[in-house]
């Protein structure tokens, strides 16, 4: 199956806490938005994920697509 892997879920996660906590952290940095404003906070979640499973299933598809016999063969 190729995709969004486990690996990348994980630093997904990951980066989306330090996100959060950042935001708390910089809060008099970040204008317009409070740290509690659940819609923007859920729309660049969101989009941060959405690019992140992109960014991963481009080349896990293209990964799938070798014979890994050949690719042995070729070391």
């Amino acid at each position: 199956m190729t995709g969004f892997s486990g690996a990348a879920g994980l630093l997904s996660a990951v980066g989306v806490l330090l996100g959060i906590v950042g935001a708390h952290v910089m809060r008099n940095l970040v204008f317009g938005v409070s740290p509690t404003d659940v819609p923007s906070i859920v729309g660049a979640t969101a989009l941060l994920v959405a690019g992140a499973a992109v960014a991963s299933y481009v080349p896990a598809r293209r990964a799938a697509g070798v014979d890994p016999a050949v690719t042995l063969r070729a070391e």
